[in-house]
């Protein structure tokens, strides 16, 4: 954790909540949401967003 801003800590990571997302669901392809979201320390909603773009990506690169 860094330093608190607002009354609230500040949480940063060298990877974006895309990456985190793609790096478990590669560890583990069968993952629920629900587990995806956990891993990655973010809500549902979150996770969910971000592997539909990484899914909207994979479709345009076919």
């Amino acid at each position: 954790m860094g330093e608190a801003v607002n009354g609230q800590a500040v949480r940063w990571s060298l990877f974006t909540n895309h990456a985190r997302v793609l790096i478990v669901v590669a560890r583990d392809p069968a993952a629920r949401l629900r587990d995806i979201a956990a891993a990655c320390d973010v809500t549902e909603r979150t996770g969910w967003g971000s592997g539909s773009s990484l899914m909207r990506g994979l479709w345009a690169a076919y």
